[in-house]
């Protein structure tokens, strides 16, 4: 689908032919051919076995100058465009520089390495950072922000080391889709300019000082030695990227993040957590097809571990009160946590379907499925759990659906609907309400969300066997909400902001696996209705 379909669709407006002719000319008469835009420039260089790739519409560069601005320390915009018709680019450039001439005093043209360009200096300030800097380079037209924006991009044409030689780059940049209508890249230049400028880090020191700032891990007693691991650890970060294109009637934005995991695992002292397991569809598939939302992830044991050591570096005292309450735990159940966290090492996943009986408060059933690593331990962890709360004076109830045992904890203090738990084929399963008929039903044989339409079109565009996936159906959503409203409380505003909204589908966030310590991904996706 053409981006400006997709535009349509959501503004309700067609736009497909909206100044499309003005808009053709100003490209024309800047870089002429919009392909030029997959032509080689400075910063970038192709890769080998691979399509052309698209300019930077941005690059960040080096200003070493050591003026105040308000800019982040160290970084200059430069905007970098192909051009094709140099006489009508340079014509654009000369009006451009007249119209603005009542606010800038155009200084003489400078020279850098062989390349000539043009700074525009603000009248009411004689700041270098403030100035506005112009010229080409080769067969680029390149604006920066700053007298000196320019010279780095100038060193590179004349055949200083390139960003595209940066293997960190390439490994960030070269894992976004290469037919994304934009990629955008933030290298570790950025936060370490920021880092390692003295003003920006004296103003720092006594927030770290005082513990206003925590940074769990990192003693911050000492500013100086804390510059220099926070600026040791960004030497292992290989920058982000984001990339933001249109698929299969859908939008998509794929956030990437590198690092050197062999560089990283040296700094801290023992190997990081790589992100090997997937979840897997066969969790996701017990749920049942006309499911609203699922949030899925991995290792509950470990992200525990993880929450109690942060706990304990955040919190003074934090460690005593956890094992006191651990140690409570023990006596009421007979469990330690350590029992409980023996078979919670796989997959998990919640949800939500339309109720079967719905209220006005909660018109869905909400579902928890956990992946029981240890059977036996999972089913004493159940009943020592219901013997606990039975001898708390709350009545239990047993019944058998399709041959499966279920638990039934009626609401005793409250008029919210009652708790269900079972454990079969493997898997915990505990709902609200009436929901674990349905999650049952499912799980013997009933149709299963992995078989819609929806989960089709979104795993097609992200690979959703990662650690981590989230999905919403949004026109599900809508008219469940259609259902339970009352048309006569409703706004014109509010219809047509419910016209709008029934242009989505459905929507999601995937993230994939890295077992080989790679770029970790994220995907952001909405799908449009035919």
């Amino acid at each position: 689908m053409k981006l400006e379909r997709l535009v349509s669709r959501l503004t309700g407006e067609d736009v497909s032919d909206m100044g499309a002719q003005a808009l053709d000319q100003l490209v024309q008469a800047l870089i002429g051919d919009p392909d030029a835009l997959c032509r080689r420039h400075p910063p970038l260089a192709r890769r080998p076995g691979r399509r052309r790739q698209p300019a930077d519409a941005l690059y960040l560069g080096a200003d070493d100058d050591g003026e105040p601005s308000a800019l982040p320390p160290g970084v200059a915009p430069v905007v970098i465009a192909p051009v094709t018709d140099l006489p009508a680019a340079q014509d654009f450039m000369a009006r451009l520089a007249q119209f603005v001439a009542p606010a800038y005093a155009v200084s003489n043209a400078e020279t850098h390495n062989g390349y000539d360009y043009t700074v525009l200096q603000p009248i009411d300030n004689s700041n270098p950072r403030a100035a506005l800097s112009f010229g080409f380079v080769g067969d680029y037209l390149v604006v920066g922000a700053g007298a000196r924006a320019l010279e780095p991009i100038i060193d590179v044409a004349a055949g200083a080391p390139a960003l595209a030689d940066e293997a960190g780059f390439r490994r960030v940049y070269g894992a976004m889709d290469p037919d994304s209508a934009l990629r955008l890249y933030v290298g570790p230049s950025v936060p370490a300019g920021i880092i390692g400028d003295p003003v920006v880090w004296n103003m720092l020191t006594p927030s770290l000082q005082s513990g206003e700032v925590e940074l769990p891990g990192l003693d911050t007693s000492d500013p100086a030695a804390l510059q220099q691991q926070l600026l040791a650890a960004i030497d292992t970060f290989h920058g982000i990227g984001l990339g933001f294109r249109s698929v299969a009637n859908a939008l998509v934005m794929d956030f990437i993040g590198g690092f050197d995991m062999a560089a990283l695992d040296a700094l801290t002292g023992e190997p990081l957590p790589r992100l090997e397991r997937g979840v897997g569809e066969a969790i996701i598939a017990r749920f049942p097809a006309d499911t609203l939302g699922v949030v899925a992830s991995v290792g509950l044991a470990g992200s525990f571990a993880q929450w109690r050591a942060m706990a304990e570096m955040q919190q003074p005292g934090a460690a005593e009160e956890l094992e006191a309450a651990f140690a409570e735990f023990e006596a009421q159940t007979g469990l330690t946590v350590e029992d409980v966290l023996a078979w919670l090492g796989g997959s998990y996943a919640a949800g939500f379907f339309a109720s079967a009986n719905p209220t006005p408060d909660l018109p869905v059933d909400l579902a928890l499925v956990i992946e029981a690593t240890d059977v036996e331990k999972a089913r004493a962890t159940i009943d020592v759990l219901v013997a606990a709360t039975e001898e708390q004076g709350t009545t239990t109830e047993r019944r058998a659906i399709d041959g499966v045992d279920v638990i039934t904890i009626p609401p005793e203090a409250s008029d919210g609907p009652p708790m269900e738990v079972a454990l079969f084929d493997g898997y915990v399963t505990l709902t609200s309400g009436a929901g674990m008929d349905r999650m049952i039903a499912t799980a013997r044989g009933g149709d299963n969300y992995t078989q819609t339409p929806a989960w089709a079109q979104l795993t097609g565009i992200a690979n959703a066997d990662g650690p981590f996936l989230a999905t919403l159906d949004l026109a599900g959503l809508i008219a469940l909400a259609q259902d339970i409203s009352d048309p006569s409380t409703m706004t014109e505003a509010d219809r047509q902001a419910l016209a709008q909204l029934k242009a989505l589908d459905a929507a999601a966030i995937i993230a994939p696996a890295s077992p080989d310590g790679g770029p970790a991904r994220v995907s952001f996706i909405i799908t449009l209705g035919e």
